[in-house]
């Protein structure tokens, strides 16, 4: 067991590799070549009926009449076509095991158990599989080491930070001392801001994602769920979210991935929108694609950041109207999510106060 992945065993696999492939791989002409294996069983095949009836003759089994040779030559075609078919579909047993292991991989996190000690194409494709998936593997579980040091050590360290600050401010003493736990308070919370970005970075598994799309969810529940997410935030601002849906909306997501995208977008909408400000999510479907908009009266930005805005620690963040700090990481990670959802995002702006709106298009 790696990294507390089950290894994969496939009986198949077992049964297969012991016989007829492991068998035509200790021929050395053609041992490092997947290809001459189904090269030599045809040119075996399509030789046996020949061989059985030059036998018959020789040895004179039949008294051969050119009805008897017929049947003789039908006969042995059908055993030899018989014989030919079983042993290439045994010789894509390499091909069935890797596919079977990727799916295992992706739907049960179960870690294959492929050889690695063949040398021709089909080998060399198990080796690559079964060490990519390792190596993968290894990588998933040093991004949750990773995730929980700065989790635990970080975050806790941070949080005290600004609960001194926090202290300072309630002690009586100098306005200096006072501006010192301003500065303290502001300083820790970005810095915390920055980390739970970093988490949310870390924590986003494609993977898990990706297996587990479920069709014709309702588009409204999903939207409902990242506005009860953010009401909070919205309310401490005096934010009002208008949510204009058609009827009977649905998609194929993974739903608790795109409630993210919602929720990081709200998010956004409201940290650049001013106190009594307005957002309004629409929906509908348009030349068989499903149009989604999230659109702001705030801040706003100048157009040609547009190209920018959902790259990873962008240049173009800025502080929200109440001085909330900005990671660069949300709209990352929203583009990140609806293009493996095989959709894409836009923003738009006609510059600084004009308000912002960001557009999804997802597959009909």
């Amino acid at each position: 067991m790696i990294n507390g992945c089950k290894p994969y065993n496939s009986k198949k696999n077992k049964l297969f590799m012991s016989s007829i492939y492991q068998g035509l791989n200790n021929w050395p002409f053609i041992k490092k070549s997947y290809p001459a294996k189904f090269m030599v069983i045809a040119f075996i095949g399509i030789h046996i009926p020949l061989i059985i009836l030059s036998v018959c003759i020789v040895f004179e089994v039949f008294n051969f009449s050119k009805i008897s040779a017929v049947l003789v030559v039908l006969a042995a075609t059908l055993v030899a076509t018989i014989i030919a078919l079983y042993t290439f579909y045994q010789l894509l047993a390499p091909l069935q095991d890797s596919k079977k292991a990727l799916e295992n991989y992706l739907n049960n996190k179960t870690l294959p158990n492929l050889p690695v000690i063949y040398t021709d194409e089909a080998g060399i494709l198990m080796k690559e599989i079964q060490h990519t998936l390792t190596a993968l593997d290894t990588l998933i579980e040093e991004k949750k080491d990773v995730a929980a040091l700065l989790s635990h050590d970080l975050r806790t360290p941070l949080t005290q930070f600004v609960g001194l600050g926090q202290m300072i401010k309630r002690e009586e003493g100098s306005q200096r001392l006072q501006e010192m736990g301003d500065m303290m308070i502001k300083i820790g919370e970005q810095q915390l801001d920055f980390l739970n970005g970093i988490l949310e970075l870390l924590s986003h598994n494609e993977l898990e994602r990706a297996s587990s799309f479920t069709p014709n969810t309702p588009l409204a529940q999903v939207t409902t769920n990242a506005i009860n997410n953010v009401s909070q935030l919205a309310a401490a601002k005096d934010i009002h979210i208008h949510q204009s849906l058609a009827k009977d909306l649905t998609f194929t997501v993974n739903p608790e991935a795109f409630t993210q995208v919602f929720q990081n977008l709200l998010t956004n909408a409201i940290k650049f929108s001013h106190n009594g400000g307005n957002i309004y999510v629409n929906a509908s479907r348009q030349n068989g694609q499903l149009h989604i908009t999230v659109k702001d009266e705030g801040l706003g930005f100048a157009p040609e950041q547009a190209a920018i805005l959902f790259n990873r620690y962008t240049t173009a963040r800025k502080q929200g109207t109440a001085g909330e700090a900005s990671t660069g990481l949300g709209l990352y990670l929203v583009r990140k999510i609806v293009e493996q959802h095989n959709g894409n995002i836009q923003a738009f702006s006609n510059g600084a106060n004009t308000g912002a709106s960001f557009e999804i298009k997802m597959p009909g």
